[in-house]
Protein backbone atom coordinates (compact mmCIF):
# COMPACT_ATOMS: atom_id res chain seq x y z
CA UNK A 1 0.00 0.00 0.00
CA UNK A 2 1.83 3.51 -1.20
CA UNK A 3 0.69 6.78 -0.23
CA UNK A 4 -2.82 5.28 1.41
CA UNK A 5 -3.68 3.61 -2.08
CA UNK A 6 -2.90 0.22 -3.55
CA UNK A 7 -0.64 0.45 -6.49
CA UNK A 8 -0.63 -1.85 -9.26
CA UNK A 9 1.55 -4.39 -8.20
CA UNK A 10 4.10 -6.63 -9.54
CA UNK A 11 4.91 -10.34 -8.18
CA UNK A 12 7.97 -12.09 -8.84
CA UNK A 13 8.25 -16.05 -8.49
CA UNK A 14 9.81 -18.07 -5.50
CA UNK A 15 11.75 -16.73 -2.46
CA UNK A 16 11.60 -13.06 -3.89
CA UNK A 17 11.60 -10.01 -2.20
CA UNK A 18 9.38 -6.86 -3.98
CA UNK A 19 9.76 -3.73 -3.43
CA UNK A 20 8.48 -0.32 -5.02
CA UNK A 21 8.26 3.60 -3.89
CA UNK A 22 5.45 6.37 -4.96
CA UNK A 23 8.38 8.56 -6.50
CA UNK A 24 9.65 10.10 -3.05
CA UNK A 25 13.48 11.37 -3.08
CA UNK A 26 14.62 7.71 -3.04
CA UNK A 27 13.78 4.66 -4.12
CA UNK A 28 13.87 3.08 -0.56
CA UNK A 29 11.37 5.30 0.59
CA UNK A 30 7.88 3.66 1.11
CA UNK A 31 9.32 0.61 1.35
CA UNK A 32 6.69 -2.69 0.96
CA UNK A 33 8.16 -6.29 0.97
CA UNK A 34 5.89 -9.37 0.22
CA UNK A 35 7.86 -12.34 0.66
CA UNK A 36 6.52 -15.72 -0.46
CA UNK A 37 6.73 -19.18 -2.03
CA UNK A 38 5.43 -20.24 -5.35
CA UNK A 39 2.99 -23.02 -4.27
CA UNK A 40 1.45 -21.86 -1.30
CA UNK A 41 0.66 -18.47 -0.40
CA UNK A 42 2.67 -15.57 1.34
CA UNK A 43 3.31 -16.58 4.60
CA UNK A 44 6.33 -18.50 4.55
CA UNK A 45 9.67 -16.46 5.30
CA UNK A 46 9.72 -13.21 6.63
CA UNK A 47 13.05 -10.86 6.27
CA UNK A 48 13.73 -7.44 8.48
CA UNK A 49 14.76 -4.57 6.66
CA UNK A 50 16.88 -1.78 7.53
CA UNK A 51 17.91 1.11 5.74
CA UNK A 52 22.04 1.97 5.72
CA UNK A 53 22.74 5.53 6.80
CA UNK A 54 24.00 6.19 2.68
CA UNK A 55 20.36 5.30 2.30
CA UNK A 56 21.47 3.31 -0.81
CA UNK A 57 22.43 -0.06 1.25
CA UNK A 58 19.68 -2.67 2.51
CA UNK A 59 20.43 -4.52 5.79
CA UNK A 60 18.09 -7.48 5.48
CA UNK A 61 17.80 -10.03 8.29
CA UNK A 62 15.69 -13.45 7.86
CA UNK A 63 13.33 -14.22 10.26
CA UNK A 64 10.82 -16.85 10.82
CA UNK A 65 7.52 -14.85 10.99
CA UNK A 66 4.53 -15.27 9.07
CA UNK A 67 4.80 -11.89 6.78
CA UNK A 68 5.97 -8.02 6.84
CA UNK A 69 4.52 -4.87 5.36
CA UNK A 70 4.99 -1.28 6.91
CA UNK A 71 5.36 2.14 5.31
CA UNK A 72 9.06 2.70 6.57
CA UNK A 73 12.06 0.04 7.36
CA UNK A 74 12.19 1.32 10.86
CA UNK A 75 8.49 0.30 11.02
CA UNK A 76 8.37 -3.41 11.18
CA UNK A 77 7.13 -5.31 14.06
CA UNK A 78 10.25 -7.84 15.90
CA UNK A 79 10.73 -11.05 14.63
CA UNK A 80 9.64 -14.42 16.61
CA UNK A 81 13.12 -14.84 17.20
CA UNK A 82 16.48 -13.22 16.90
CA UNK A 83 17.88 -13.94 13.39
CA UNK A 84 20.68 -15.78 12.54
CA UNK A 85 22.82 -13.85 10.13
CA UNK A 86 22.96 -10.26 8.91
CA UNK A 87 23.42 -9.83 5.00
CA UNK A 88 23.99 -6.71 2.77
CA UNK A 89 22.73 -5.95 -0.52
CA UNK A 90 23.68 -2.51 -2.44
CA UNK A 91 21.74 -1.77 -5.22
CA UNK A 92 23.06 -2.53 -8.97
CA UNK A 93 24.71 -5.66 -7.51
CA UNK A 94 23.13 -9.54 -7.15
CA UNK A 95 21.84 -9.88 -4.19
CA UNK A 96 23.10 -12.99 -2.70
CA UNK A 97 21.01 -16.31 -1.76
CA UNK A 98 17.71 -16.67 -3.24
CA UNK A 99 16.66 -12.93 -2.76
CA UNK A 100 16.07 -10.54 -5.69
CA UNK A 101 14.66 -7.22 -5.98
CA UNK A 102 11.82 -5.94 -8.22
CA UNK A 103 12.10 -2.38 -8.14
CA UNK A 104 9.94 0.77 -10.24
CA UNK A 105 11.74 4.16 -11.12
CA UNK A 106 8.34 5.36 -10.13
CA UNK A 107 4.69 5.17 -9.32
CA UNK A 108 2.53 2.56 -11.22
CA UNK A 109 6.14 1.69 -13.27
CA UNK A 110 7.67 -1.97 -12.41
CA UNK A 111 10.50 -3.76 -14.20
CA UNK A 112 12.26 -6.78 -13.74
CA UNK A 113 15.42 -6.54 -12.10
CA UNK A 114 18.16 -7.68 -15.12
CA UNK A 115 19.32 -9.63 -12.38
CA UNK A 116 16.40 -11.99 -11.55
CA UNK A 117 15.11 -14.40 -14.04
CA UNK A 118 12.37 -17.43 -12.90
CA UNK A 119 13.11 -21.08 -13.59
CA UNK A 120 12.10 -22.22 -17.04
CA UNK A 121 10.69 -26.19 -17.38
CA UNK A 122 13.23 -27.32 -19.98
CA UNK A 123 10.57 -30.09 -20.89
CA UNK A 124 8.30 -27.21 -22.32
CA UNK A 125 10.98 -25.58 -24.45
CA UNK A 126 11.13 -26.37 -28.15
CA UNK A 127 14.22 -27.20 -29.46
CA UNK A 128 15.08 -24.32 -31.72
CA UNK A 129 15.12 -22.08 -28.58
CA UNK A 130 17.76 -24.21 -26.94
CA UNK A 131 20.11 -23.36 -30.19
CA UNK A 132 22.94 -21.32 -29.49
CA UNK A 133 22.35 -20.53 -26.06
CA UNK A 134 24.74 -20.92 -22.86
CA UNK A 135 22.73 -22.17 -19.88
CA UNK A 136 22.82 -23.98 -16.89
CA UNK A 137 20.57 -26.66 -16.95
CA UNK A 138 19.90 -28.32 -13.18
CA UNK A 139 18.88 -31.60 -13.09
CA UNK A 140 16.98 -32.95 -9.38
CA UNK A 141 18.05 -36.17 -8.22
CA UNK A 142 16.37 -38.04 -6.29
CA UNK A 143 15.23 -41.68 -5.26
CA UNK A 144 12.13 -44.08 -5.11
CA UNK A 145 12.51 -45.27 -1.30
CA UNK A 146 10.60 -46.12 2.31
CA UNK A 147 10.85 -42.79 4.37
CA UNK A 148 9.17 -44.36 7.38
CA UNK A 149 5.18 -44.67 7.72
CA UNK A 150 4.36 -41.11 7.28
CA UNK A 151 6.26 -39.78 4.27
CA UNK A 152 5.68 -40.57 0.70
CA UNK A 153 8.18 -42.89 -1.54
CA UNK A 154 9.49 -39.89 -3.85
CA UNK A 155 10.35 -37.67 -0.64
CA UNK A 156 14.01 -37.32 -1.80
CA UNK A 157 12.86 -36.10 -5.72
CA UNK A 158 10.31 -33.89 -3.96
CA UNK A 159 12.73 -31.79 -2.30
CA UNK A 160 15.66 -31.64 -4.92
CA UNK A 161 12.69 -30.81 -7.50
CA UNK A 162 11.66 -28.25 -5.40
CA UNK A 163 15.07 -26.89 -4.33
CA UNK A 164 16.32 -26.54 -8.36
CA UNK A 165 12.68 -24.65 -9.24
CA UNK A 166 14.15 -22.09 -6.37
CA UNK A 167 17.09 -21.60 -8.39
CA UNK A 168 18.26 -18.62 -10.45
CA UNK A 169 19.18 -18.09 -13.68
CA UNK A 170 18.91 -21.92 -14.43
CA UNK A 171 16.27 -23.66 -16.60
CA UNK A 172 15.01 -27.44 -14.74
CA UNK A 173 15.61 -30.76 -16.50
CA UNK A 174 13.11 -33.15 -15.17
CA UNK A 175 14.15 -35.20 -12.32
CA UNK A 176 16.17 -38.58 -12.28
CA UNK A 177 13.64 -40.38 -9.76
CA UNK A 178 15.35 -43.56 -9.13
CA UNK A 179 18.49 -43.84 -7.56
CA UNK A 180 20.85 -45.66 -5.36
CA UNK A 181 18.85 -47.04 -2.38
CA UNK A 182 19.90 -50.63 -1.81
CA UNK A 183 20.23 -49.73 2.12
CA UNK A 184 15.91 -49.50 2.05
CA UNK A 185 15.39 -52.63 0.15
CA UNK A 186 14.47 -54.77 2.92
CA UNK A 187 10.89 -52.21 2.65
CA UNK A 188 8.35 -52.26 0.80
CA UNK A 189 7.67 -49.71 -2.38
CA UNK A 190 11.62 -48.94 -2.50
CA UNK A 191 13.00 -49.63 -5.86
CA UNK A 192 16.75 -49.14 -6.53
CA UNK A 193 18.69 -49.11 -9.42
CA UNK A 194 21.84 -49.89 -7.98
CA UNK A 195 25.06 -47.65 -7.62
CA UNK A 196 26.67 -49.25 -10.37
CA UNK A 197 23.82 -48.10 -12.79
CA UNK A 198 23.11 -44.64 -11.08
CA UNK A 199 27.15 -43.83 -11.90
CA UNK A 200 26.37 -44.91 -15.64
CA UNK A 201 23.42 -42.78 -16.28
CA UNK A 202 25.02 -39.59 -14.64
CA UNK A 203 27.39 -40.25 -17.05
CA UNK A 204 25.58 -41.00 -20.10
CA UNK A 205 23.17 -38.16 -19.03
CA UNK A 206 25.90 -35.48 -18.96
CA UNK A 207 27.63 -36.54 -22.28
CA UNK A 208 24.41 -36.23 -24.20
CA UNK A 209 23.41 -32.84 -22.89
CA UNK A 210 26.92 -31.54 -23.23
CA UNK A 211 26.30 -31.77 -27.11
CA UNK A 212 23.72 -28.44 -26.64
CA UNK A 213 24.43 -27.02 -22.97
CA UNK A 214 27.44 -25.67 -21.64
CA UNK A 215 26.66 -26.55 -18.10
CA UNK A 216 24.80 -28.98 -15.70
CA UNK A 217 24.31 -29.16 -12.07
CA UNK A 218 22.97 -32.09 -10.72
CA UNK A 219 20.84 -31.56 -7.54
CA UNK A 220 21.06 -34.52 -4.90
CA UNK A 221 18.17 -35.15 -2.75
CA UNK A 222 19.43 -38.64 -1.23
CA UNK A 223 22.56 -39.27 0.40
CA UNK A 224 23.31 -42.82 -1.23
CA UNK A 225 23.15 -41.27 -4.68
CA UNK A 226 26.85 -39.35 -2.99
CA UNK A 227 29.41 -41.68 -4.32
CA UNK A 228 27.76 -42.56 -7.65
CA UNK A 229 27.39 -38.99 -8.42
CA UNK A 230 30.55 -38.18 -7.65
CA UNK A 231 32.48 -40.45 -9.50
CA UNK A 232 30.50 -39.72 -12.84
CA UNK A 233 30.61 -35.95 -12.43
CA UNK A 234 34.51 -36.00 -11.98
CA UNK A 235 34.59 -37.90 -14.90
CA UNK A 236 32.67 -35.81 -16.95
CA UNK A 237 34.56 -33.20 -15.95
CA UNK A 238 37.83 -34.83 -16.61
CA UNK A 239 36.66 -35.40 -20.09
CA UNK A 240 36.28 -31.85 -20.54
CA UNK A 241 32.07 -31.45 -19.62
CA UNK A 242 31.87 -28.53 -17.24
CA UNK A 243 29.25 -30.56 -14.67
CA UNK A 244 28.62 -30.01 -11.01
CA UNK A 245 26.43 -31.62 -8.34
CA UNK A 246 25.72 -30.56 -5.08
CA UNK A 247 23.49 -32.30 -2.30
CA UNK A 248 20.48 -30.72 -0.48
CA UNK A 249 21.68 -30.90 2.64
CA UNK A 250 21.99 -28.52 5.80
CA UNK A 251 23.86 -28.17 9.01
CA UNK A 252 22.19 -30.15 12.04
CA UNK A 253 19.69 -32.17 9.73
CA UNK A 254 19.04 -36.08 11.20
CA UNK A 255 19.83 -38.56 8.73
CA UNK A 256 16.28 -39.80 7.04
CA UNK A 257 12.76 -39.50 7.84
CA UNK A 258 12.85 -37.67 10.61
CA UNK A 259 12.50 -33.62 11.84
CA UNK A 260 14.05 -32.88 8.76
CA UNK A 261 12.77 -34.60 5.80
CA UNK A 262 9.03 -34.04 7.60
CA UNK A 263 9.01 -30.46 8.07
CA UNK A 264 10.69 -30.14 4.47
CA UNK A 265 7.06 -32.07 3.25
CA UNK A 266 4.91 -30.65 5.71
CA UNK A 267 5.89 -27.13 3.91
CA UNK A 268 6.03 -28.42 0.45
CA UNK A 269 3.55 -31.22 0.20
CA UNK A 270 1.59 -31.04 3.08
CA UNK A 271 -0.88 -33.28 1.88
CA UNK A 272 1.15 -36.24 1.75
CA UNK A 273 2.44 -36.10 5.33
CA UNK A 274 0.47 -38.72 7.74
CA UNK A 275 1.75 -36.95 11.16
CA UNK A 276 -0.87 -39.63 13.07
CA UNK A 277 1.22 -42.11 12.25
CA UNK A 278 4.86 -40.21 12.63
CA UNK A 279 7.47 -42.01 15.04
CA UNK A 280 10.10 -41.78 16.53
CA UNK A 281 13.07 -43.98 14.52
CA UNK A 282 16.95 -44.72 15.89
CA UNK A 283 18.22 -41.52 17.34
CA UNK A 284 22.19 -42.39 17.18
CA UNK A 285 24.78 -40.71 15.74
CA UNK A 286 24.47 -41.87 11.43
CA UNK A 287 28.20 -42.92 12.18
CA UNK A 288 27.55 -45.37 14.63
CA UNK A 289 24.69 -47.33 12.59
CA UNK A 290 27.04 -47.19 8.95
CA UNK A 291 28.61 -50.55 9.83
CA UNK A 292 25.14 -52.17 10.69
CA UNK A 293 23.62 -50.24 7.46
CA UNK A 294 26.40 -51.72 5.20
CA UNK A 295 25.87 -55.32 6.99
CA UNK A 296 21.92 -55.79 6.87
CA UNK A 297 20.79 -52.00 5.37
CA UNK A 298 18.33 -49.93 6.85
CA UNK A 299 15.91 -52.43 8.59
CA UNK A 300 18.84 -53.75 10.76
CA UNK A 301 19.54 -50.26 12.76
CA UNK A 302 15.73 -49.10 12.61
CA UNK A 303 12.52 -51.21 12.32
CA UNK A 304 10.23 -48.16 11.61
CA UNK A 305 12.89 -47.09 8.16
CA UNK A 306 13.24 -43.52 10.34
CA UNK A 307 16.97 -42.34 11.64
CA UNK A 308 15.50 -39.40 14.04
CA UNK A 309 12.26 -37.80 15.65
CA UNK A 310 9.93 -36.56 13.03
CA UNK A 311 6.59 -35.81 15.92
CA UNK A 312 7.82 -32.18 16.50
CA UNK A 313 7.77 -31.58 13.08
CA UNK A 314 6.43 -28.19 11.38
CA UNK A 315 5.69 -26.86 8.34
CA UNK A 316 7.10 -23.17 9.68
CA UNK A 317 10.56 -25.15 10.44
CA UNK A 318 10.37 -26.30 7.16
CA UNK A 319 10.27 -23.12 5.33
CA UNK A 320 13.31 -22.21 7.36
CA UNK A 321 15.29 -25.34 6.00
CA UNK A 322 14.09 -25.06 2.83
CA UNK A 323 15.44 -21.38 2.16
CA UNK A 324 18.65 -22.76 3.94
CA UNK A 325 19.31 -25.61 1.49
CA UNK A 326 17.98 -22.63 -1.43
CA UNK A 327 20.00 -20.64 -0.07
CA UNK A 328 23.11 -22.67 0.02
CA UNK A 329 22.64 -24.31 -3.41
CA UNK A 330 22.57 -20.68 -4.33
CA UNK A 331 25.82 -19.62 -3.56
CA UNK A 332 27.53 -22.76 -4.46
CA UNK A 333 25.95 -21.92 -7.75
CA UNK A 334 27.09 -18.34 -8.25
CA UNK A 335 30.79 -19.31 -6.97
CA UNK A 336 30.46 -22.28 -9.60
CA UNK A 337 34.01 -23.93 -7.57
CA UNK A 338 33.66 -27.79 -8.09
CA UNK A 339 35.76 -29.82 -6.06
CA UNK A 340 37.77 -32.79 -7.12
CA UNK A 341 34.86 -35.18 -6.96
CA UNK A 342 32.53 -32.21 -8.92
CA UNK A 343 30.65 -31.16 -5.83
CA UNK A 344 29.89 -27.64 -5.65
CA UNK A 345 31.72 -25.93 -2.35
Amino acid sequence: RVSGVWDSVGWCDAHHIVHWNDGGPTDLDNLILLCGHHHRTMHHTEWRVEIGPDRKTVFYHRCRSIRISSRSAGTVRPPRREPRQLKTHTPGTTMPRCIRMLCCGGRGRHQYDRGMSSPRDLAAIPSPALEGTALTVVVPVGSFEQHGPHLPLDTDTRIARAVAQALPDVVVAPAIEYGASGEHEGFAGTISIGAEAMETLVVEYGRSAFRWTKRVLFVNGHGGNGPALAKAVALLRYEGRDAAWVPCAVAGADAHAGHTETSLLLHLSPDLVHMSLAETGNLSPIADLMPGMRSGGMVAVSQNGVLGNPVGATAEDGAYIFGELVGRVTDGLARWEPGPDGRLR
